[in-house]
């Protein structure tokens, strides 16, 4: 969950934590509100267009956490954005989001980018591989990979679909499908109608342990998000040097071009998707390529380092030690 991997960061700062959740709490706004008003010290507040946005008027000094698709989402519906100026601070994940923070009238020296890095100690291109006869697969396999929540807005049906347009061409190659969501039985019973229900696996979710492993052995990692800043599982598959094909969201451009062993494809668009996995597999990147992708993630995206920039942004000139999130 996001919400545990910033309050563990904050913990490591130093930070004593206090959580106030609507989803998992069952709280009210208000609740919430009256709660912060008990406390003392920051306020670290997200997603932006849920909750940050009814505290931001707190007498306590509020810093906004963008969870990527929420300043993508506000920025895309024109809804007012005016309210984020009363902040005391901004954190986005991605370039794209801090451009849309600072259009918004957020002053440039209150919006802050961490990216929402990874353990790059865990994913590196050495170690163990997961045998594709842990998914019932014959070992010449070549496996596209998804591991995006089968959510609407990560657009799994999207990959099932340009897999439908290259399964004729390419008969070595399986598509897994990782992760859970809602939409888990309609994308099943959507392949099977397809006809490619015997060269897919829906494989659930992987503990965050057994990743690596799994990337590691993919030929091609996919995301088709419509909403990306920073995706974690799109640097992870990076780090592994394992090649990655995504959506044309402005987050993914920051990460993915061809020198990275990456591409890019027309969001919303199977048949798009389609071309990049025929060039993928017919011209498989190089190590100078994989190397570069990881070299990048290393040198932006280490968690370890990124989330030590929480303690001077939480901190400020009070030298506050303890926050709410």
């Amino acid at each position: 969950m996001h919400d545990e991997r910033w309050v563990a960061a904050l913990q490591d700062c130093g930070f004593v934590v206090e959580t106030f959740s609507r989803d998992r709490d069952g709280l009210a706004v208000a609740q919430i509100r009256q709660a912060l008003e008990r406390g003392h010290g920051p306020v670290l507040a997200g997603p932006l267009d849920s909750i940050t946005k009814e505290v931001a008027s707190s007498s306590r000094p509020v810093v906004g956490l963008s969870w990527g698709f929420d300043l993508l989402r506000m920025h895309g519906s024109g809804a007012d954005m005016a309210w984020m100026r009363e902040l005391q601070g901004l954190i986005v994940d991605s370039h794209a989001n801090r451009d849309i923070a600072v259009k918004s009238g957020v002053s440039v020296d209150q919006v802050f980018e961490i990216p929402w890095g990874i353990d790059i100690n865990a994913f590196t291109p050495r170690g163990e591989v997961l045998d594709p006869s842990t998914f019932d697969l014959p070992a010449s396999a070549q496996t596209i990979l998804s591991l995006r929540a089968l959510e609407a807005t990560y657009r799994v049906k999207d990959i099932v679909d340009a897999f439908t347009l290259i399964t004729h061409d390419y008969p070595d190659t399986y598509l897994l499908v990782g992760n859970d969501g809602s939409l888990r039985a309609e994308l099943e019973a959507h392949a099977t109608t397809s006809g490619v229900g015997d060269r897919l696996r829906f494989i659930g979710r992987f503990a965050e342990y057994d990743l690596p492993a799994l990337l590691r052995a993919a030929t091609v990692y996919v995301t088709a998000s419509e909403v990306d800043g920073t995706s974690v599982t799109l640097l992870q598959a990076m780090a592994c040097g394992t090649p990655v094909i995504a959506s044309d969201a402005p987050g993914n451009r920051q990460w993915v071009s061809p020198d990275r062993a990456g591409r890019l494809f027309d969001t919303h668009s199977p048949e798009s998707l389609a071309d990049q996995l025929r060039e993928m597999l017919d011209s498989p990147p190089g190590p100078s390529q994989r190397a570069a992708a990881r070299d990048l993630v290393v040198e932006e995206a280490n968690w370890s380092r990124n989330r030590a920039q929480l303690g001077s942004i939480m901190r400020g000139p009070a030298g506050h030690h303890s926050i709410s999130f």
